[in-house]
């Protein structure tokens, strides 16, 4: 690691092998492609996603055939350079295929949260001008609503299932001869290749324009592609992450890069969960942490042989230390690698995530798997090393003055796979959110330690004050987390008038299990300093709040709080 007295500039540790990198000026399917070819021999009938509850795949020698053949279609239909097919669909396998097709034709893809209001598709579709919309019998009524909204004509596909009026992408893929499909001409560091959601926890989620360039840049800081030897096991992830969020999308793109199956849950349900680890026996497990919260304090963790399960990676908001605690006491063997990104942002850190952490952890003498470290008396779990490209920098949050090394303050990042911007509307000039020197705010606060892992603390728009203490709703999560009655945990800050704000906890009980309100803010206050103590009280929830990307809704928890004391 790398801290210049001028500047305070955090590198990766990888930074020197990256220096000797040349970025392919190519397209992602370009890029994916001959990753495939390079290992054909290995790849055999070995599928790349499976989807679990439909119990169909999309297999590694089929990848480029049949992505042509729907690029073919698509072009048929009249789908040209610059259209954005917009989706509402569940975790189909055959969805991960089609987005390829449309980048072919040097388009991009747009998805959304199955279950949303019809005006705020209509809102979508009218934002990246889609004349083409992808749905599913679940989501059509909703979808064909909105588009007969637009002032365009838009096509309707249809996936899994008859929608009345709709073309099936399964006739698309599998019936084309390819023979429409001509190479289209892109711009690698100028044409979107999809366009993500932000979350959604501030406000209405944005559309995060990621390019070609900004993918492969990612992918070749990884050491892709890669010639894999016969030594290097194939791995399979079961994941049940979203399909319209950043995450699931780069999980799927590195397991083509680097022989990975990923073993997809369409909806997740708590009881369906382990029948199919049962069933799929997975190296690993991707989750977001709150499902990870729920998965170390399942009784059913006891009752399943999870033995095959060598690695756990948790992304999408903080981890807290007392689930990584249980997790590494219920599943010794098992390395827990908490991956920090963004839809912005793509990878930022990873402990173990790429060809060149893999070979060279033990030569540079680089800790594998999780980590912690001691801040103001609360222990955070870090999220890794930076990626090879990346760059960070630490910022007083009120000064803007740079920190250096165990100083918490605003993480500012610049890397080639940083977001290009966010969609305005169509015809319209994108937001451009980095600054001059290329430097992007992730909104988050965080810290280095000594050994050049970083440590994320909270979003910083989370943060409220205690009189004049900045007071992290997620520390405060880590403790009461501890508690071994309560399953998960949700904190905010309660407006009043005298301090500013107090700290709530809204709180979900195991079943079984029985805590009180004075019990849980005792406890909080023999763990924390007084400022950090539950002043705002606890309130007992059935179940906590999610946002459409299925994490912790603090929005609106903090409006149910704000309600509470206007009543």
């Amino acid at each position: 690691m790398g801290f210049p007295d001028d500047d305070k500039i955090f590198r990766s540790p990888f930074a020197e092998i990256g220096k000797e990198i040349v970025i392919p000026d190519v397209s992602l399917p370009t890029f994916l492609f001959q990753s495939i070819r390079l290992n054909s021999d290995i790849h055999g009938d070995r599928p790349i996603v499976i989807d679990a509850l439909r119990n169909q795949a999309v297999y590694f020698k089929e990848f480029e055939p049949l992505s042509k053949q729907f690029a073919s279609a698509l072009t048929r239909i009249g789908f040209k350079k610059g259209d954005v097919l917009f989706y509402l669909t569940y975790n189909s396998s055959l969805m991960y295929l089609l987005h390829v097709g449309v980048w072919l034709c040097g388009g991009a893809t747009r998805g959304y949260y199955q279950r949303e209001e019809k005006e705020e598709l209509e809102r979508i579709i009218k934002e990246v001008g889609a004349r083409f919309v992808l749905c599913e019998p679940e989501t059509s009524d909703a979808v064909k609503w909105a588009a007969s909204q637009m002032e365009w004509p838009v096509k309707v596909l249809s996936i899994d299932g008859e929608v009345e009026g709709a073309i099936p992408v399964e006739d698309m893929v599998y019936k084309d001869d390819g023979s429409a499909y001509s190479e289209v001409n892109i711009n690698p560091r100028e044409d979107g290749v999809y366009i993500p959601s932000t979350n959604g926890s501030t406000g209405k989620p944005k559309g995060s324009v990621v390019t070609h360039f900004n993918i492969v840049s990612l992918l070749a800081g990884m050491g892709a592609p890669m010639k894999l030897t016969s030594n290097m096991m194939p791995k399979t992830y079961f994941s049940v992450l979203t399909n319209y969020t950043g995450a699931p999308f780069l999980a799927y793109i590195t397991a083509i890069v680097k022989n990975y199956t990923i073993v997809t849950l369409s909806k997740f349900n708590g009881s369906d969960f382990f029948k199919y680890v049962d069933k799929y026996r997975p190296d690993g497990l991707f989750l977001f942490p709150y499902v990870a919260n729920w998965f170390s304090r399942s009784e059913e963790l006891q009752k399943h042989d999870l033995s095959s399960i060598r690695e756990i990676i948790a992304t999408g908001s903080v981890f807290d230390h007392a689930t990584l605690s249980l997790l590494s006491k219920k599943m010794p063997l098992t390395d827990v690698n908490v991956l920090y990104g963004s839809t912005e942002m793509q990878f930022v850190s990873s402990q173990n995530f790429a060809q060149h952490y893999e070979i060279e952890n033990a030569s540079r003498g680089i800790n594998k798997g999780y980590c912690v470290a001691e801040l103001n008396n609360e222990t955070h779990v870090s999220c890794g090393l930076l990626m090879t490209f990346m760059e960070a920098k630490i910022l007083d949050v009120e000064s803007d003055k740079p920190l250096g090394i165990m100083e918490k303050g605003k993480l500012l990042v610049r890397a080639p796979y940083i977001f290009k911007g966010y969609i305005q509307g169509p015809g319209k000039d994108l937001n451009i959110a980095v600054d001059e020197n290329g430097w992007f705010d992730s909104g988050d606060l965080a810290f280095f330690d000594e050994g050049g892992h970083l440590f994320i603390v909270d979003r910083l728009k989370s943060i409220f004050k205690y009189y004049m203490h900045h007071v992290s709703p997620a520390e405060i999560e880590a403790v009461v987390s501890q508690i071994p009655a309560v399953l998960s945990v949700a904190v905010v800050g309660v407006p009043n008038p005298e301090t500013t704000s107090e700290a709530r906890a809204y709180v979900v009980v195991r079943p079984g299990c029985n805590v009180t309100e004075g019990e849980i803010k005792d406890y909080v206050a023999a763990h924390t300093p007084v400022y950090k103590h539950l002043h705002g009280g606890v309130v007992f929830l059935d179940k906590l709040p999610e946002t459409r990307a299925g994490k912790i809704d603090r929005l609106s928890l903090a409006k149910k709080a704000k309600d509470t004391v206007k009543s």
